[in-house]
C-alpha cells in the first residue's frame, strides 16, 4: 500500500540515501521550492506548471540572498550528484568538483529557462519568470 504522507511513491525513485524532503528541509523555503519542483516534474500531471514554478522560486532565490549566502546555503547540495535527475546531478557535481556553489546554482535557471520554453507552444506568450528585468 502506497504511503503518500510519510514516503510519497513519486519521490521514491529520487533517493539518494535519504529521501528529498530530508535535503531541503534545512533550506530556505524558496531553495527547497526550487529543488521540490524539478525533482516532481516529471512525476505529476503537469512538466510546464511545475518547470515555471521552479523558475519562479529561482528567481525569487537570486533577488533574495548574495552569492556569499547561496555558497554557505548550496554547498551541503553536492549530494545532489547521485540524482537521477540530470540537472541537479549536474549541479551536485559542479559544486562537489570545485565550482563555488552561486555559479553552479546558475546552471539551474539556464536549463528550466530551455525546458521551459521547449514546452511552450507557438501560440504562447513568453511566461513572466522568463522574462529579462
Amino acid at each position: 500500500m502506497t504511503d503518500n504522507v510519510n514516503h510519497p511513491q513519486h519521490y521514491e525513485k529520487h533517493k539518494i540515501v535519504l529521501e528529498p524532503i530530508d535535503i531541503i528541509e534545512g533550506l530556505p523555503f524558496s531553495i527547497a521550492n526550487v529543488i521540490k519542483y524539478i525533482i516532481r516534474a516529471h512525476d505529476k500531471d503537469n512538466l510546464l506548471e511545475d518547470y515555471r514554478k521552479a523558475k519562479w522560486y529561482y528567481n525569487r532565490v537570486n533577488k533574495t540572498f548574495s552569492h556569499e549566502r547561496l555558497n554557505s546555503l548550496l554547498a551541503p547540495l553536492a549530494v545532489l550528484r547521485f540524482s537521477e535527475n540530470g540537472t541537479l546531478r549536474d549541479f551536485g557535481r559542479q559544486i562537489f568538483n570545485g565550482r563555488e556553489p552561486w555559479m553552479a546554482w546558475t546552471l539551474i535557471g539556464g536549463d528550466l529557462g530551455r525546458a521551459i520554453y521547449a514546452l511552450l507552444d507557438e501560440n504562447d506568450t513568453i511566461p513572466e519568470e522568463l522574462k529579462e528585468e
